[in-house]
C-alpha cells in the first residue's frame, strides 16, 4: 500500500446511503486498497439522524472521523444552516490538527461550506486541495428561486466561488456541461485543472430482471400496465408540475401508469394533487433502502432520468441515470440541450430528451414509447452495454487513482459506436424521436475491443 494519504471531506458518509454518501463511500473504500484513506464527515443527518455513531471508526479499510455538529431537520432552512456551520467549524479545527504536508484532500461541493474549509486547511497545512463537484452553489439556489440572481448575496457568493475554484489544485466535475460551466468562471490559464470523472453504476448489483419476478409491479398490480417511473429525490429543481400535466394528458390511455418512488419537498404536493383530483394513473411509494435498487429500477417499462426545471445546464447531473442504464431500461430526460444526460442519450441512443417545461414533448415521447414498446428491449440492451463499458466503478476508480498519483490531465473513458443507430420518431416533434435499432445491432468499441471482448 502507498504511504500517500488521501482525505475525503463530506457531511454524509457510511452508514448513510443517500446521494453523495453512496458515491463517496464506494470510491473511498476502493481507494483504500492502494492508499491510506481517511474520511472526515458528520453524524448521519438523513434517515439515520436519530442514531449516533462512534466519533472514530473504520469501514472497509477507511479511517473515519465524525465531526461534531448540530443535527436539526434538513427540512428547515435555519436548521440546515446551523448544521452546516457547526460542521464546518468542527471540520476546520480537525483538519488543522491532523493534515500533513502533501496529503490529497478531496472535498465534496455539498454542503458549500466543505470546499471552503478544505481550501483554508490545505493552504495552511500545505496539502493538495481537490474539489469534487456534484452540484454547483449558489447557482442552483438561484435557479430554484431561493436566491435572487442579481442580489448582493448571490454576487458575493459567486465571487467567493470563483476565488475557490481559481485556487484549487484540481476540480473534478461529473459532466461535460459542468466542466464547461466551471471553466467559464475561471481564468483560461486554469482550465486544464477542471476534469470530468463521471458517476458510475453498480452493474454487478443492478442488472435486468424479468417483469414477472418484480415485486414492485406485482404488489401494485402493474404487471399488465405500461409503467413510467421516476425514483429518488423529488425536490425544488424537479419539474413535477410538468409531469403531473403530462399524466393528465395521458389519462385517455389507462394502460399508462406513472410510478413515483422516493422522497423530497414536492412529494406532499403530489399526494395532495392525487387526492384532490382523484388521479387514477399516478402511484406514489415511499423511499426504500438502496439495497432494493435493483428491484426498484426494474419496476417499469421506461424511466425518467432527469426532470429538471429550466436553467439547470452545467449545475447538476442526475445519478439515477446510471442505475437506469444498469437495469437495462430506456430513459426519458427533461433537460436542457447539452447537459450530460442529454449528450449521453444522443450519443448512445438510450432514450428520449425533451426540453424543460415541454409538456407536449414529454407526452409525445411517452406515447411514442408506449406505441413501440416491443422495441424498448433493444434500447434497454444498449443502455446496459453502455453502463458496463463506460460507467462501471472500475473505470471511475482508475481515474481517481490518476488524480491522487499524478498531476497529468485525466482522460475521460470513451466508447465509439462502430455501427450507428438509426433514429426515427413522431414527425416534427422536438424531442428527437425514439431510438429504433438498426437490424445490425450496434457494438460498443473501447480500446480496440467490442463489448464481447473481441478485437475489432
Amino acid at each position: 500500500m502507498s504511504e500517500k494519504r488521501v482525505w475525503f471531506l463530506s457531511d454524509v458518509y457510511y452508514p448513510e446511503t443517500e446521494g453523495v454518501a453512496y458515491f463517496v463511500t464506494r470510491i473511498a473504500s476502493a481507494l483504500a486498497n492502494r492508499f491510506d484513506v481517511r474520511v472526515a464527515c458528520a453524524q448521519p443527518v438523513y434517515s439515520l439522524r436519530d442514531t449516533t455513531y462512534q466519533s472514530n471508526d473504520t469501514h472497509e479499510g477507511v479511517t473515519i472521523h465524525r465531526c461534531w455538529s448540530t443535527r436539526f431537520s434538513r427540512q428547515s432552512l435555519i436548521g440546515r444552516i446551523c448544521n452546516n456551520g457547526t460542521f464546518g467549524l468542527s471540520l476546520l479545527f480537525y483538519l488543522l490538527y491532523h493534515l500533513r504536508t502533501g496529503d490529497r484532500v478531496i472535498a465534496t461541493s455539498s454542503p458549500p461550506v466543505v470546499p471552503f474549509v478544505a481550501a483554508i486547511a490545505c493552504r495552511l497545512r500545505r496539502a493538495k486541495c481537490i474539489i469534487s463537484m456534484y452540484d454547483i452553489y449558489p447557482d442552483i439556489a438561484v435557479v430554484a428561486g431561493v436566491l435572487k440572481r442579481n442580489s448582493i448575496t448571490t454576487k458575493i457568493l459567486q465571487r467567493l466561488q470563483r476565488y475557490l475554484w481559481q485556487n484549487a489544485d484540481r476540480i473534478l466535475t461529473i459532466g461535460r456541461d459542468m466542466q464547461t460551466f466551471v471553466r467559464a468562471r475561471i481564468d483560461s490559464s486554469c482550465s486544464k485543472k477542471v476534469e470530468v470523472i463521471p458517476l458510475f453504476s453498480s452493474t454487478y448489483k443492478i442488472f435486468p430482471e424479468t417483469r414477472e419476478e418484480n415485486t414492485i409491479l406485482r404488489e401494485n398490480e402493474l404487471l399488465d400496465s405500461f409503467v413510467v417511473q421516476i425514483a429518488g429525490n423529488v425536490g425544488p429543481v424537479h419539474n413535477v408540475e410538468a409531469l403531473m400535466e403530462c399524466a393528465r394528458s395521458l389519462e385517455d390511455t389507462p394502460e399508462i401508469k406513472f410510478l413515483i418512488i422516493g422522497s423530497g419537498k414536492k412529494i406532499p404536493w403530489i399526494n395532495d394533487l392525487i387526492r384532490k383530483e382523484q388521479r387514477k394513473n399516478i402511484i406514489v411509494l415511499p423511499r426504500v433502502p438502496r439495497s432494493e435498487s435493483c428491484n426498484i429500477l426494474n419496476g417499469c417499462d421506461i424511466a425518467i432520468s432527469a426532470l429538471f426545471i429550466p436553467g439547470m445546464w452545467g449545475l447538476a447531473n442526475p445519478s439515477r441515470t446510471y442505475g437506469i442504464m444498469a437495469a437495462g431500461k430506456p430513459m426519458i430526460a427533461m433537460a436542457d440541450e447539452g447537459t450530460e444526460v442529454a449528450l449521453l442519450i444522443d450519443e448512445q441512443k438510450v432514450g428520449w430528451r425533451v426540453n424543460p417545461d415541454d409538456v407536449e414533448g414529454l407526452t409525445a415521447a411517452i406515447r411514442d414509447a408506449y406505441e413501440h414498446r416491443v422495441e424498448l428491449t433493444q434500447i434497454g440492451e444498449r443502455a446496459r452495454y453502455t453502463a458496463e463499458a463506460m460507467y462501471n466503478i472500475d473505470e471511475v476508480i482508475s481515474m481517481y487513482v490518476s488524480v491522487v498519483c499524478s498531476e497529468l490531465p485525466l482522460q475521460r473513458p470513451q466508447a465509439v459506436v462502430k455501427r450507428r443507430v438509426s433514429i426515427q420518431g413522431i414527425e416534427g416533434k422536438p424531442y428527437g424521436g425514439r431510438n429504433k435499432l438498426a437490424e445490425d445491432e450496434p457494438v460498443l468499441v473501447r480500446d480496440g475491443m467490442n463489448d464481447m471482448g473481441e478485437k475489432v
